[in-house]
């Protein structure tokens, strides 16, 4: 008996998966072409602020925007990530505009950090950030005038350009009044990011924090295990490993440019009396100091974010491929379409810093 085949009618897909199929397709190209729209804008926005280049600014201000604004990352997050801290009810802008320094500088110092946390302290592909911000002792009035300006600068920042850096955002320690706040600044804030937005009590702050971070890379004054100095907030968020990391780097470019301008008393508090502070996270693996001026060209594109793709040199896959002359002076080509961990800093051009701010 002859076998029978169905007739191309019988197999014809209905209208309905046609149609869903088809939505899913446009939703996939608006999808690219929103990745690619995102890369250009920042793209741009790299190439008009000379962000590529801001690791070889010197930073002559540092110690004094680190005293009065605190911000620092600590311990890791239990994939490994980081963990970035800001004690946001302890920010003393008018310290810092008393010294002559403007919110255009804030922000540019703070592009610094976040571009050293990508590129030295967490240069991994598909790395990311959760963001503790410790808004004990917050006022309205932190809302207000220059504390508004700048951070709803380094929110749109973060939120423009560093868009799947964020892990996740605790706001811990938060009085009971502050939906009074959250009121006022969640319409700052774009609906994705609103998404990884966690509001904590002081009482769940520990437990919240431990959801991502192990209880001994948790620091003592957040009820976690990890002491460093005194284990005080100060000392938290000065002597860190990565902490300590950063203040040796910026020493370094200092030096190199002959630029510093520190005010504020040095050493800063944390320390109990005659200790030694603790050693960085690369001090700690034998390794000094590099400029980013001394790493191959290939190092920095990976600093790079767009959302949603495993990213590389060149942003969204479908770019051309990179190519950079690497240390020895080869052509490197490197595709965008493939996933790529970074290479380790290289050993033959190091600079190595002299001492540590920290503890002069």
């Amino acid at each position: 008996m002859a076998t029978r085949f169905p007739s191309s009618s019988s197999m014809a897909v209905p209208r309905s998966r046609k149609r869903q199929d088809g939505e899913q397709r446009i939703g996939s190209d608006a999808r690219c072409m929103g990745l690619r729209l995102m890369w250009e804008i920042t793209s741009k926005w790299r190439k008009a602020e000379k962000i590529d280049d801001i690791l070889d600014e010197p930073q002559p201000n540092f110690n004094n925007i680190k005293r009065y604004y605190p911000h620092f990352c600590c311990g890791r997050a239990r994939d490994g990530d980081v963990v970035y801290y800001e004690q946001v009810g302890s920010i003393q802008l008018q310290s810092l505009k008393d010294m002559g320094l403007t919110i255009e500088e804030l922000v540019r110092h703070y592009i610094f950090t976040t571009e050293f946390m990508w590129r030295m302290t967490h240069p991994k592909t598909g790395g990311r950030v959760l963001t503790v911000f410790d808004v004990e002792g917050v006022a309205l009035s932190d809302l207000a005038g220059d504390a508004k300006q700048f951070l709803l600068k380094s929110m749109s920042l973060v939120q423009n350009h560093y868009p799947e850096r964020s892990k996740k955002i605790l706001i811990v320690n938060a009085p009971g009044w502050f939906s009074i706040i959250w009121k006022a600044i969640r319409g700052w804030i774009n609906e994705e990011t609103r998404k990884k937005i966690s509001i904590l009590t002081s009482s769940e702050t520990l437990s919240g924090i431990m959801e991502l971070v192990a209880e001994d890379q948790i620091p003592c004054c957040y009820g976690g295990k990890l002491k460093v100095g005194d284990g005080s907030k100060d000392a938290m968020r000065f002597y860190s490993p990565q902490e300590i990391d950063m203040r040796q780097y910026v020493e370094a470019l200092n030096q190199r440019h002959g630029s510093d301008k520190t005010e504020v008393p040095m050493p800063p508090p944390g320390l109990p009396p005659g200790s030694q502070p603790p050693l960085g996270e690369k001090e700690a693996k034998g390794q000094r100091v590099t400029l980013a001026v001394d790493l191959p060209p290939v190092y920095l594109k990976a600093s790079y974010d767009y959302p949603n793709k495993p990213w590389s040199v060149d942003g969204p896959s479908g770019l051309p491929p990179y190519t950079a002359d690497d240390e020895d002076g080869r052509s490197v080509s490197v595709s965008s379409s493939t996933e790529r961990s970074v290479p380790d800093p290289p050993s033959k051009k190091p600079f190595a810093s002299t001492g540590n701010l920290a503890h002069k």
